[in-house]
């Protein structure tokens, strides 16, 4: 009888066992160069409390810094920085083909981390290799993670056609149903993505197999314990301001309990090593050189958009410029010299140009169609315009207005300056458009502003634009 009880109460301690695992996320660092220091202090310090710790990006981990975006070797020092803190995968963002395929394929082979893509095939011959998924032992458990990234309607995750060349992606949702077999066996499943929130509460729904869902793309600060069918959800906002703990115990093959904690980074003291290393990119002569003179500051991303829209303007000739809201990149911009520096910062992408000819009723088709859903109407020069954004997020205009006061003429041909981005997702494909490859977008906003030479946009707008709930 003892021995009996004795044997139970072995098989029950040993069934009890439970492993704690810690997964640290964070998603959409877009080369925050600045925060690098603090974000290797804030993972040390949680490899202090757990050394085995696992640590993950969901994506987007450049465009956003020029010492990193217009490297030498483009994109590299991000990559640097990843390895020195110890990541060991990311999901595939939008953004990390925005220098093309070969610095792409460059920054990969220089990852001590893969690059998880599930939903992506690359043609062999490209040498771009993501893997689906990978599997890490961590403590005795089997933690199995899974790669996702969004594709929009033109078929691809948001960018340039030409950067995705000989890649087919596939809807994201089927192919994490299809995926699941690579991870048989595993003990934790995390699916590591860059779809943005609501779509995150989509793939949980769909998919409760998940015990994780590590997401980015649409930079949401996701609240603490976010659970959605069962499923853990977390984002940490953007440009490495915060790092979430997950928190998971794995009893019997199966997760028990589950939780998540943000992290602020600003917090964190620099670490002096990783500091220097940043100190040393920022001298770069090139990038700090001016172009032109701010008066005033500029407060909000409508007047940078101008600014930008009229540099555009005066390097090219044309009657007018339409661009995109979401290709300005900064909200703010103090007034003093504007250098190099901070023409990338505004625009970090390289976009090829598009000129068109439009007719003036073919204007507002193109105003309408270069509205974006995440960043509204668009940025210009040459007129102004005013409308409304209703829940579905498309423009609707009431009034357009050339500089002399008069409406644009429905029969007369303006030429448009565009991007190749805005051609491509704006619905609407003009009679008559020349791409212009030679005109590189920052390249021509560093142009045009050396001719405006002094600017004061302070308290410019031109899109009148409410929204309607």
């Amino acid at each position: 009888m003892t021995m009996r009880f004795l044997l139970l109460f072995l098989l029950t301690g040993l069934s009890a066992l439970a492993e704690s695992i810690t997964i640290l996320g964070i998603n959409d660092m877009h080369a925050a160069l600045e925060q690098m220091p603090k974000l290797y202090t804030a993972v040390q310090q949680e490899r202090t409390a757990d050394p085995e710790l696992i640590l993950l990006s969901a994506g987007d981990n450049r465009t956003g810094n020029p010492f990193s975006d217009m490297d030498d070797e483009p994109g590299m020092p991000m990559v640097r920085l990843m390895n020195k803190i110890g990541f060991q995968a990311s999901a595939l963002g939008n953004h990390e083909m925005d220098a093309g395929q070969d610095c792409f394929r460059a920054c990969l082979k220089a990852s001590h981390f893969p690059y998880l893509c599930a939903n992506a095939s690359p043609d062999p011959s490209l040498d771009l290799p993501m893997p689906p998924t990978a599997i890490l032992d961590i403590k005795g458990v089997k933690v199995g993670v899974l790669g996702l990234v969004h594709v929009d309607k033109t078929g691809h995750p948001s960018g340039l056609r030409d950067n995705y060349k000989g890649i087919v992606f596939h809807d994201p949702y089927e192919t994490a149903k299809r995926s699941l077999h690579l991870l048989k066996g595993c003990d934790v499943i995390v699916v590591l993505t860059h779809l943005g929130f609501e779509e995150d509460k989509k793939l949980a729904s769909l998919l409760p197999e998940a015990d994780v869902i590590i997401g980015g793309h649409s930079h949401t600060v996701v609240p603490n314990d976010t659970v959605v069918n069962g499923v853990l959800i977390t984002q940490a906002g953007w440009k490495a301001r915060y790092l979430t703990r997950i928190t998971l115990n794995v009893q019997d093959g199966k997760v028990t309990e589950k939780h998540s904690r943000l992290i602020s980074i600003d917090g964190c003291a620099p670490t002096p090593e990783i500091q220097a290393y940043i100190e040393q990119l920022k001298q770069n002569s090139k990038l700090n050189a001016p172009v032109a003179r701010n008066l005033k500051e500029l407060p909000n991303r409508e007047a940078v958009g101008c600014m930008v829209a009229d540099a555009h303007r005066a390097a090219t000739g044309v009657d007018v410029v339409v661009l995109n809201r979401g290709s300005v990149r900064t909200d703010t911009l103090p007034a003093g010299d504007i250098t190099m520096l901070d023409v990338l910062r505004i625009d970090p992408y390289a976009n090829h140009m598009v000129i068109c000819q439009l007719t003036g009723s073919q204007l507002a088709t193109m105003l309408c169609g270069a509205t974006e859903d995440n960043y509204g109407a668009p940025c210009v020069s040459g007129l102004s315009y005013s409308g409304t954004i209703g829940p579905d997020h498309k423009l609707r205009l009431s009034s357009v207005t050339l500089p002399d006061g008069s409406a644009p003429d429905p029969s007369t041909t303006y030429s448009v300056l565009i991007s190749a981005f805005v051609l491509e997702h704006c619905g609407f494909v003009p009679d008559n458009f020349t791409p212009r490859p030679d005109l590189i977008s920052h390249e021509i906003q560093a142009k045009g502003l050396r001719l405006l030479k002094e600017v004061d946009y302070s308290t410019a707008r031109r899109a009148h634009v409410t929204r309607e709930d």
